[in-house]
């Protein structure tokens, strides 16, 4: 009888040094104590809530922009998905699946509007912790 094999992932980390006011790193330092977490792990936690809302106040900006565009785009792209980045259509594409993927592919993780291109008014957007959805 074979011996099934072992696979181990290994991920290659890298450390980055930031500079924070000594009375920041008592704040979070207290937070994590009080907790009861690392201190490491209460500044990761800390970094990826402020990025959570980041990405919230951009997606709202984006969505500001593309009712500003969205004569423009239903001539061009109507019935199709647009991502809007930084003010401009960087991808679309005549599904979403399509459009997620592209945009994955050159921007990664960056917080971008994926939206279908219609006459339609934006849909009211919620959060769930930091996650973004549409209201029903």
């Amino acid at each position: 009888m074979k011996k099934a094999r072992e696979t181990k992932t290994r991920y290659k980390t890298n450390t980055t040094i930031i500079t924070l006011d000594k009375e920041l790193v008592e704040r979070l330092r207290y937070a994590a104590e009080w907790k009861g977490i690392p201190f490491e792990e209460a500044a990761s936690n800390a970094v990826a809530e402020y990025l959570g809302h980041f990405g919230i106040e951009k997606i709202r900006a984006e969505q500001a922009v593309f009712e500003k565009m969205r004569s423009a785009l239903l001539r061009k792209y109507r019935g199709q998905y647009v991502a809007v980045h930084n003010g401009e259509v960087v991808e679309h594409a005549p599904d979403l699946r399509s459009l997620h993927h592209r945009v994955f592919v050159r921007f990664g993780f960056t917080p971008i509007l994926h939206i279908q291109v219609t006459d339609e008014p934006l849909p009211d957007i919620r959060t769930h912790g930091l996650r973004l959805e549409r209201s029903a």
